[in-house]
């Protein structure tokens, strides 16, 4: 729903900037004679500015349009047309007295709030896009570099703790960019693998939105933005790829034995998303392919979907979509000093970190990632056939994949979270983390959480050691007998305790 669908329903900032003055906006913005008057109304309408954009905007205003507000905020009407009040508030949550009384667990869901709805103002504002900031606002990039630098200090200066007291660095634990890089290109150049093993071959698509869609191109266009925040254009575009699957599944083409792939995110200038795809097919079933998306993507032309040629590998192809929709830098990144191909991977790991925008992912393929990592992991403690493990140690996923041995197990799941796979009738399971700062040894809470939740499965259950600490897999809450537990299993933090 773009704003002028809604507009009738909503308390936009408009109507309180209106309600205010008591007078049509229109004869306010005629008003210029009246010195005071106009004064007052620029004063008000930049307090309806995100503080942590106004000195942003200010920039701007005083650069590019001889510190005239008013021509400015004409340039931004559908800010003030679309924003609510409750949508600045959320901007500027952190000096509220609610996210100082919070704790960690509520600070992180007023962030989250805060993060898409301040990216939504950035570009309703037009910081972004055209003559502005390239992906991203200069100040939300400012405020990732230093939310970078935070999380790479926090990594390396803590600890996780195990059930039976062992202590790991944080930094031993978490995967580096080199290894997120290897298996990303390992697994693309094993989809290769298997479709040169079919006779098969390529095409890379581009996915795009509308004109409406875009908040302030570069290029000049004859459609009007209609208001919708990037986080909910991501999530339409989405969901027109997904409709794009269930049509070929529909038609009987199905992902995994018709064809396989990978999608990468990436942003616009303007800070809205667009996605490219790799897709490895029989050269019979291009065609079909290509007919789905039209339908669901009038605007696919030649440029955007493109035939293997001949003339280079898919695997070399899709390099570069890779590295910018991954987070391809680690600690020792100097962001004061770094080229322009980086900086637009930094620009663009910010567009999808405030939008929560997956960067990459795999099709036809999906499940069996999780299993080799757990597999790997946990290899001695799952006394595998040798054949399997040999495998494994090869790292050799395209021999694990066409012998079909990832159906052998089976992922586990409680509240769509991974605790482990299930083989042979056995559930093993992966080992829970207590992340600490500085930690001797562990809460007896801690201890006896595992302890009851391994009784409950004590007839199947295997717990093993898994040494990760993963962002995406966690388990929110444990509940028994009017004790509560907020425990997010490998990722919750005790600040400044000693035991």
């Amino acid at each position: 729903m773009n704003y002028n669908d809604k507009k009738e329903n909503i308390k936009s900032l408009k109507s309180y900037i209106i309600n205010k003055f008591n007078h049509n906006i229109n004869e306010l913005n005629d008003s210029l004679e009246n010195e005071q008057l106009y004064n007052q109304l620029v004063e008000t309408k930049l307090s309806y500015i995100p503080v942590d954009l106004k000195d942003e905007v200010c920039f701007y205003v005083k650069e590019q349009f001889n510190n005239n507000f008013e021509e400015y905020f004409k340039t931004v009407e559908i800010y003030f047309e679309t924003f609510e009040l409750e949508n600045l508030s959320k901007c500027n949550i952190k000096d509220s007295a609610i996210y100082e009384q919070s704790n960690t667990k509520g600070r992180r869901f007023l962030n989250r709030e805060r993060k898409h709805n301040l990216w939504h103002a950035s570009v309703l504002l037009k910081l972004v896009g055209k003559n502005r900031g390239k992906y991203s606002s200069n100040s939300i990039f400012n405020e990732f570099k230093m939310s970078k630098k935070k999380e790479f200090e926090f990594i390396e200066n803590c600890k996780i703790v195990n059930k039976d007291k062992k202590v790991f660095n944080l930094k031993d634990c978490v995967k580096t960019v080199k290894q997120s890089i290897a298996e990303k290109l390992n697994l693309i150049n094993v989809q290769e693998k298997i479709a040169e093993s079919k006779n098969w071959t390529w095409c890379f698509i581009t996915l795009t939105l509308e004109g409406e869609y875009h908040p302030n191109p570069s290029f000049e266009s004859k459609t009007k933005y209609n208001g919708i925040s990037p986080k909910e254009s991501a999530k339409y575009l989405n969901e027109k790829n997904k409709k794009v699957r269930s049509l070929l599944a529909y038609r009987g083409i199905k992902a995994g034995r018709d064809y396989i792939g990978c999608s990468s995110a990436e942003a616009h200038k303007d800070g809205c998303l667009h996605k490219h795809l790799l897709f490895f097919c029989s050269a019979e079933m291009l065609e079909k392919i290509r007919e789905a998306f039209s339908f669901h993507f009038p605007n696919l032309n030649d440029e955007s979907f493109k035939i293997n040629n001949g003339q280079a590998k898919a695997s070399s192809y899709i390099f570069k979509y890779v590295m910018k929709s991954i987070t391809s830098y680690d600690s020792n990144i100097d962001f004061e000093y770094i080229d322009k191909e980086q900086k637009n991977a930094v620009l663009n790991n910010a567009f999808r970190s405030y939008n929560f925008i997956r960067g990459f992912s795999f099709f036809g393929i999906e499940n069996c990632l999780t299993k080799f990592r757990f597999i790997a992991r946990n290899l001695k403690a799952m006394n595998l056939p040798i054949q399997i493990e040999e495998l494994v140690k090869e790292n050799n996923l395209y021999e694990l994949l066409t012998q079909n041995y990832f159906d052998m197990f089976e992922n586990q799941y409680i509240e769509n979270a991974f605790i482990g796979c299930k083989y042979l009738g056995n559930l093993f399971m992966k080992n829970f983390f207590s992340l600490v700062r500085k930690a001797l040894n562990i809460k007896e809470e801690t201890i006896s959480i595992h302890s009851k939740f391994a009784e409950i499965k004590e007839n199947e259950v295997k717990l093993i050691l898994s040494h990760n600490y993963s962002r995406e897999n966690r388990l929110t809450a444990f509940e028994e007998e009017n004790n509560y537990f907020n425990w997010l299993f490998d990722r919750r933090l005790i600040n400044n305790q000693s035991f």
